[in-house]
């Protein structure tokens, strides 16, 4: 069984599964101990893993959030018993952790950001001895469960996606509604452009809607093939990404004339998270059987 595990992790790590070959080699860690001593070719594959990646401490409670925050070493992340989790990005090292009422996050050069039927914004203090979340500065209703949220790129604006409800658009300086974008979905995204002059709303009805957040106008609808779920802009504005429910295959859309879409497929079931690097060159995509893909864009 030993010989028979380790196969299939070479193989896993030969082919880049890089989820995949962990989980094998925490099964056989698992079931040697106290019968058999990892032999060499346990330790090199586990010493090429770990230079490879960060493994984060589990959460008590499923996670639901994760993000970095732009311009420190920190990320944060969400879970459903209500904890925010602040962890260092190079080591993975758990700093600080407190309990707060939200499962969604965004971060914006204002503050981190909260949700779960209204939204808080708090401003960050990263490193204080103490709580590293001020006071609330700012609470923004949302008339139903907040599925997700967004900042705009220069944080003036934040979008917010209420539960099969028009998305609204908030004012940060006067906290007022901006705009409502009409949607009838589940509104699991709202992205801004890259010059927060369009929102991206993913409508339940095989569409994605851009709007025009000055205005409230469409001003484009990309029609798709299934059901999408999730979508995000590209950091250059070139491409819009999404995936569909119960579809392995990541989509890229383009944002210019002559419009085209390219298909991205993969092997480990339906697309629960997508996210891009910061120069835009690579897109990530999470599955629900656990995997994630990683695609060059150059």
């Amino acid at each position: 069984a030993y010989r028979a595990d380790m196969y299939r992790a070479y193989e896993a790590w030969n082919k880049h599964q890089v989820l995949e070959t962990i989980q094998l080699l925490d099964s056989i860690e698992d079931h040697s101990s106290g019968f058999k001593q990892p032999a060499v070719d346990f330790r090199l594959l586990a010493n090429s893993t770990r230079s490879t990646t960060v493994r984060l401490p589990s959460h008590t409670f499923p996670a639901t959030d994760i993000k970095p925050i732009r311009g420190t070493p920190w990320i944060v992340s969400a879970d459903q018993g209500g904890y925010l989790f602040f962890h260092h990005a190079d080591s993975g090292e758990l700093v600080h952790s407190i309990c707060v009422t939200g499962s969604q996050i965004a971060v914006g050069g204002h503050g981190l950001l909260l949700g779960l039927n209204y939204v808080n914004v708090y401003p960050l203090k990263c490193g204080n001895d103490q709580s590293w979340l001020g006071k609330v500065s700012a609470t923004y209703f949302s008339p139903t469960v907040v599925e997700s949220l967004q900042f705009s790129p220069d944080a003036s604006l934040l979008a917010v996606g209420p539960r099969y409800l028009p998305v609204l658009v908030y004012n940060c300086q006067s906290k007022e509604v901006q705009q409502n974008l009409p949607s009838k979905s589940r509104n699991r995204t709202v992205d801004f452009s890259p010059d927060g002059q369009l929102c991206l709303v993913v409508e339940g009805e095989k569409q994605l809607l851009i709007y025009d957040v000055d205005t409230g106008q469409l001003q484009r609808t990309v029609e798709c093939e299934g059901y999408p779920q999730l979508a995000r802009w590209s950091p250059t504005g070139e491409w819009i990404v999404f995936g569909q429910y119960s579809d392995p295959t990541v989509y890229l859309v383009s944002n210019k004339p002559p419009y085209r879409t390219l298909e991205l497929p993969q092997l480990h079931g339906t697309i629960e998270s997508l996210s891009f690097s910061d120069d835009g060159l690579w897109l990530a995509a999470g599955t629900r059987r656990g995997g994630v893909v990683a695609w060059s864009l150059a």
